[in-house]
């Protein structure tokens, strides 16, 4: 969701007619956020699950495969999202098209004027309109560039080809050992998602002036779920000691 900065745009007078250009920058940063927040949305899921498991390993035995795919499933939905929007191709939008794309059309930021409703995406209710702006320049595209290049994808790939050729396997297994499965490093994940959502924000805050946050507060629910198999594990021994 975009974060309140200033004025809302119902509060803003004037129209503004879109480019060719503004439909596409709009059609490309919706793709990305998209992909962008549920990459994460999942990797919260997982981080969660994953930092839950010691302390609630019986819990999560009452159901091990499902607690297992589940995890699993999570991981797996991030790898694939990161890796598709990293990854140039003609069948979806991706940043190295995207910064191409707005390094080469640099005009469609240079309307700074804040009393301009630009943006007026359906899924927002009320969009938030900064206080100031970033100043975009080919020197701070080639920077993203340069960013977006120099990110730990590698691994990330590797992790992601195995996954898919070895499903079957991995399904067998006994115990959740994810990261002892795979190459991928959890903190690396973490860093490569938050430079994409940074640097998506930044061009979304030139543009428009909207922020995104892409966390959501849905951790202590899963919690809940868990304290309720607790609870329902104790019932049911209780009924049996009886």
């Amino acid at each position: 969701m975009a974060k309140s900065k200033g004025k809302t745009a119902n509060e803003e007078k004037g129209n503004h007619r879109l480019t060719p250009k503004e439909e596409e920058f709009i059609r490309c940063h919706k793709a990305l956020r998209g992909q962008i927040d549920n990459a994460g949305w999942h990797f919260q899921a997982w981080k969660r699950l994953w930092n839950l498991v010691e302390g609630y390993h019986q819990e999560m035995n009452v159901a091990h495969t499902f607690f297992r795919l589940t995890m699993r499933a999570h991981l797996l939905e991030t790898v694939l999202r990161v890796s598709s929007i990293c990854e140039r191709s003609e069948e979806h939008y991706n940043f190295p098209d995207f910064l191409d794309f707005v390094k080469k059309d640099l005009d469609i930021f240079q309307v700074q004027d804040l009393e301009i409703t630009r943006h007026g995406e359906e899924d927002i209710e009320a969009e938030i309109i900064a206080d100031s702006t970033p100043t975009i320049t080919a020197e701070m595209v080639e920077g993203h560039i340069q960013a977006l290049e120099s990110l730990p994808l590698d691994k990330l790939r590797a992790w992601r080809d195995d996954a898919l050729s070895h499903i079957d396997r991995h399904v067998a297994k006994d115990h959740i050992k994810l990261l002892e499965e795979s190459p991928v490093d959890i903190d690396e994940l973490d860093r490569i998602i938050g430079e994409l959502d940074y640097i998506l924000n930044v061009y979304s805050v030139a543009y428009d002036g909207q922020e995104w946050d892409r966390n959501l507060m849905f951790e202590h629910g899963i919690q809940n779920m868990l304290e309720a198999v607790r609870a329902g594990v104790k019932d049911v021994q209780g009924k049996e000691a009886k």
